[in-house]
Order: C-alpha cells, then structure tokens, then sequence
C-alpha cells in the first residue's frame, strides 16, 4: 500500500470590524474588544467578550459598525472576506440577506428553467455585491486617512490631502455608479415581473408611468416614496440626483465640502474620525445640508438592500439554497 501524502499548509486570519470615521475594532487572545487607534496610535480595551454586544459598545462612544472583514493569508497570498453590516437585516439565516436572496432566487428560476428571470437576478445580486464592496473601498481609504492623522499628530478641525485622497473620491465615485446599476436592474426587474407592461429600463421611467398611469400596488407605492424628490423619504431620488450629476456634471470631488479631508473628535473620548463632507440633497448643496460621505453613503447602501428584500417578495417563484444533489457528484 503507498503511503498517503497529506500536505499541511497554515492560514493566519485576521477578523477586522471596520467602524465609522476610518477606526477599526477586533479581538485580542483574552476574546476582549478593542478600538483602534487613539490619537497616540494606540488600542483602547473594552470587557465586552460577547458578540452581541459589540454594536452597543460603539454606540455608547458614538460610533457605529460599517461591516466586518476576515483577511486570511495562506502561502504568502491574502485573501479578504466582507460582510455589511446591516441593522435592518431580519436574521442570521442566509435568505435574510438580500445579497444572497436574490443569488438564491436566480439559482430557483435557472433550476425552473426561467432563464430570463434568473439572468436579471443574478444581474441584481451582482450590482448589489459590488455596491457593498465599493462601500468597504470608500471604508478602507477612510481607515487609511485615518491613520495619517495619528501618526502625523494632527489637532481636531484640521483639514488635509494627500495622494491617497485621489483614491477616496474614486471609491465613492465608484459606489455611487455601482448602487444606480442596482436600482436601475430592480427596475427592469419591477417592469417585467412585478408590475409587467410598464416597460421601465431604469427607476426614472418607471417612475414616470406609475405616475402617469396612476398604478396601484404596494410596489408602485413604494417606487413613488423613494422617488419623491419632495419627501423626506426620497432617497432613490437624492441618490439619483447624486449619481447623474457626478456622471454628467462635474465628478465627487468638486461637488463635496472640501477637496480636504478633516480631522474630527469623538466626544468624550480618545479617538479620531475622519470627515468629508458631501450633500445630503446634491440639488441643494448649501452650508448645513453636509454630512459625512462614509456615513451618508453606507445609510444609502441600507436603504437600497431593504428596497432590495421588498421588491423581492414580489417575485413569481421564492429564492431557495443551492443544494449539492447526488447525482452532481457523479
């Protein structure tokens, strides 16, 4: 009998919680939380060990959770894993998440043989995905700035650039083109299967035939909120608006606060943020109307996975987990 060869490789894994204002959070040997740096680059501890817990500790500092990245490195190659956070999500099941719902649901149409409703689907799980990754770009530069703060001792309200600011404003730039391919293929998606007939190959045309028409339905409904540039509750407006005028007018950066990134405190404690301002209503950039673009854009990115799990409950057959069958072993 030949001797088996077992090959034994590791894997160093590193789990990353990547927080608002570019800190970052994890875990040391003890299992004790830690935040990360402190105006003296350095981690602050805190006793808290269960997971559940973690998002009421940044709270109470004033902070939030943006999402969670694993980085594994096997054979001198890294590897990152990325995870939104999102506060809406109804559970911890796989079909809660609107990324993997809408995966699942083009692999149920596929198996049915419905393969123009499974191909838009996996056209909405993919633009969805993209969307979170750009949004951990976006989290990534912020984290980068912030750590150029530190080290370099800057006092609160500082404003500064450098070279790597460049790679901020694509990263947004990037996340607001990847979230509008979302929102226009949930439209094709409405159109075709949800209120079929409307023909809208984005949002804005549908929402003009739900207008025109005067549809009643709980999706026509919901498009007509989301799309009211009016209302409070408009946000596919205001990111519309967003994206459209980066795209045809002027890119992010002339359109933000500052070409500058500034240097913000946390109350009350030891820990610096990172703030570029950008309009909350593009139309209506005045003093006042900023908030910051991490923040800003990830509560968008929340909103359009909701928007997401919505319409998705209106589809003519129900998501369902990939299973390995035995005759796909054969």
């Amino acid at each position: 009998m030949r001797e088996s060869k077992i090959a034994i490789s590791t894997e160093l894994t590193t789990d990353v919680i990547h927080l608002s204002g570019g800190l970052r959070a994890g875990t040391e040997r003890g299992g004790k939380l830690y935040i990360r740096p402190t105006s003296e680059d350095l981690a602050v501890e805190f006793p808290v060990t269960d997971k559940r817990l973690y998002r009421d500790t940044f709270l109470a500092v004033g902070i939030d959770m943006i999402g969670h990245e694993t980085i594994s490195i096997t054979k001198g190659l890294k590897h990152s894993s990325w995870h939104l956070f999102d506060p809406n999500r109804r559970g911890v099941d796989v079909l809660s998440d609107a990324l993997n719902q809408w995966s699942c649901l083009a692999n149920t149409a596929l198996l049915n043989g419905n393969s123009d409703l499974g191909e838009l689907a996996k056209h909405i799980s993919f633009s969805l995905r993209t969307s979170s990754f750009r949004l951990r770009d976006v989290s990534r530069e912020h984290g980068f700035q912030n750590l150029c703060a530190v080290r370099q001792r800057m006092e609160e309200g500082r404003r500064f650039s450098n070279v790597e600011t460049f790679d901020l404003f694509m990263a947004l730039h990037s996340f607001l083109t990847e979230v509008c391919s979302a929102r226009d293929y949930l439209a094709r998606f409405i159109s075709k299967y949800v209120l079929p007939g409307t023909n809208g190959t984005s949002m804005a045309r549908l929402h003009k035939k739900i207008l025109k028409d005067r549809i009643s339905h709980p999706v026509a409904k919901l498009v007509s909120r989301v799309c009211d540039s009016q209302s409070s509750n408009g946000w596919m407006a205001r990111l519309s608006q967003f994206r459209n005028r980066i795209v045809h007018v002027e890119p992010i950066r002339n359109v933000s606060e500052s070409e500058f990134v500034c240097v913000n405190r946390v109350a009350r404690s030891p820990f610096a943020i990172i703030y570029l301002g950008v309009p909350k209503d593009p139309m209506n950039a005045v003093e006042g109307n900023y908030v910051d673009a991490l923040a800003h854009f990830r509560s968008l990115m929340i909103e359009m996975l909701d928007f997401a799990r919505s319409v998705a409950s209106y589809s003519p057959v129900r998501p369902e987990i990939p299973q390995i069958r035995e005759e796909d072993l054969l």
